[in-house]
């Protein structure tokens, strides 16, 4: 047996868990070969359904990724290579499942492969079992407990734990560890990891900023403003101004507090389930624009520059419309839009029902509206409809400019005669590339199945958007770039990709 697989199964046996555990842990470090193996042939399975390329990039980067993630050992090698520093992976090392009755738990432990600093690795990797090993004996003591309190009954419990990578780029490798536990309600809890691939450090909160800098207050006051705004157009629902119960309200974000810095550069603040609002609230997270904590950021933090300002300029060909003018406009386009949906759907049932059928074919049409974007400078909405078969879904996006009143297409963020679909297309093209090697998505991209698939451009009034932070979103339809299990992809463009052409 592998010695790491033999001193994990030491350190569980030091907790002296039920035989029933004990068990199920041998059985999982038994079959660990069985498992890599099984990746093995899932990832050959990959490479045919990408085709047999013959001598392209992209069956090496599928080749090397795909070996990264099987084979740990290989991934620690290449990490010390010159200019391989960034090859950090996370990989599951091992899951435990229990299932009784109404009592189920579910535990992945991650491990992080590859590091140049191993003894940070090593740390990380064992707090991680760590980590899991104590919610596995909690779970096994309620389970007993619950057994013994109601010998009679049939008590509901769940614990499910697992991780997400949030971000892996060339400058940071971040991690969620999240757990959910299920009595009666349920309850999330998360626990993030930075790390600076630099530096082969663990980041903390304070670490992105000068020495005696004041990022709390900011970084809460931005925070604040949010939640305002989102309660007040009801995007959700946080204690913030709250008279019933005052103390709960969201003053501060803790010094430490759970973050992570996303894969444009932007530090993502996160709060537990029930930390700043209710249930329904969910575990919210909230990007924080570059601008907000500027003057005060460590100038060797790898980060882009997400000025909102820098796309606040429309083109002086744009129609300025009163608030009415446009109103009326965007009601009657919308309207227009929602009636063609309706007229296609009943053709749709008069060709499905003649007037003899027998049969009830199944048909639905399902058309909504998102609002993607609502700040001082920009309102975006998402219109889309979505066959209830899944057949299809169209998107149709809207960002208008409140400083203008207009409604702003694509061309319209750039400068007069620039060629902003090479970089936004090379961008997208990197991402796309980068998913398909991870198994993160699957995208029509070097498929040489199909060639004629393959994604090559956006057009020139591309679906797009602009987010909080000022990025613009280009968005596909379903089966635009892909298969149907890929969704209706988006991709946020960093502003370093086309700072150089925006107006």
């Amino acid at each position: 047996m592998n010695k790491k697989l033999e001193n994990l199964k030491k350190e569980y046996e030091s907790i002296h868990p039920s035989e029933e555990f004990r068990q199920k842990i041998n059985t999982i470090l038994e079959q660990s070969q069985a498992i890599q193996q099984q990746n093995n042939k899932v990832f050959q399975k990959q490479k045919r359904y990408f085709g047999i390329l013959a001598a392209g990039f992209a069956v090496l980067a599928v080749g090397f990724i795909g070996t990264l993630n099987v084979s740990p050992a290989f991934a620690a090698t290449v990490s010390e290579l010159p200019g391989m520093n960034h090859i950090v992976n996370v990989l599951t090392f091992h899951k435990y499942e229990f299932s009784q009755d109404n009592m189920q738990a579910e535990v992945v432990t991650p491990e992080i492969t590859g590091l140049s600093n191993k003894e940070l690795e090593e740390a990380l990797n064992k707090e991680f079992q760590q980590y899991s090993n104590k919610i596995i004996e909690k779970f096994e003591k309620d389970v007993q407990s619950l057994q013994s309190a109601f010998p009679d009954s049939d008590p509901h419990m769940g614990v499910f734990s697992s991780y997400e990578v949030k971000t892996n780029t060339e400058d940071y490798l971040a991690l969620d560890i999240f757990v959910t536990n299920i009595a009666g309600s349920s309850s999330d809890i998360h626990k993030y990891y930075t790390i600076d691939k630099h530096t082969n450090s663990l980041v903390t909160l304070s670490d992105l900023f000068q020495p005696d800098a004041d990022y709390v207050t900011p970084i809460s006051q931005y925070i604040a403003e949010q939640m305002r705004r989102q309660n007040a157009s009801g995007e959700n629902f946080y204690w913030i101004d709250y008279e019933d119960v005052p103390e709960w309200n969201f003053k501060s974000i803790n010094e430490n507090q759970n973050f992570y810095i996303n894969e444009t550069g932007n530090i993502v603040i996160c709060f537990d389930e029930y930390e700043v609002g209710p249930g329904s609230s969910g575990s919210p997270c909230f990007e924080i624009p570059q601008q907000v904590v500027a003057d005060i950021l460590k100038t060797n933090i790898p980060a882009t520059q997400s000025n909102a300002s820098d796309t606040k300029t429309i083109s002086q060909n744009a129609t300025e419309l009163s608030e009415d003018e446009l109103k009326q406009k965007l009601t009657e386009d919308f309207h227009q839009y929602g009636q063609k949906i309706i007229e296609n759907f009943e053709k749709d049932i008069a060709a499905l029902l003649p007037a003899d059928s027998q049969s009830a074919p199944h048909m639905g049409i399902i058309s909504n509206y998102t609002v993607k974007t609502n700040t001082e400078d920009y309102l975006s909405i998402q219109l889309y409809t979505a066959s209830t078969v899944g057949t299809f879904s169209m998107q149709k996006y809207y960002t208008i400019d409140k400083h203008t009143n207009t409604l702003v297409v694509l061309s319209d963020l750039f400068q007069s005669g620039t060629d902003y679909l090479t970089p936004i297309n090379q961008y997208i093209t990197e991402q796309m590339r980068r998913q398909n090697a991870s198994g993160e998505n699957v995208y029509w991209i070097d498929y040489q199945e199909v060639p004629e698939w393959n994604f090559k451009s956006i057009n020139e009034n591309q679906n797009f958007y602009i987010n909080e932070t000022g990025n613009i979103v280009i968005c596909f339809d379903k089966y635009e770039v892909g298969p149907g299990s890929s969704g209706s992809p988006c991709f946020e463009i960093p502003q370093q990709v086309v700072a150089n052409i925006l107006k």
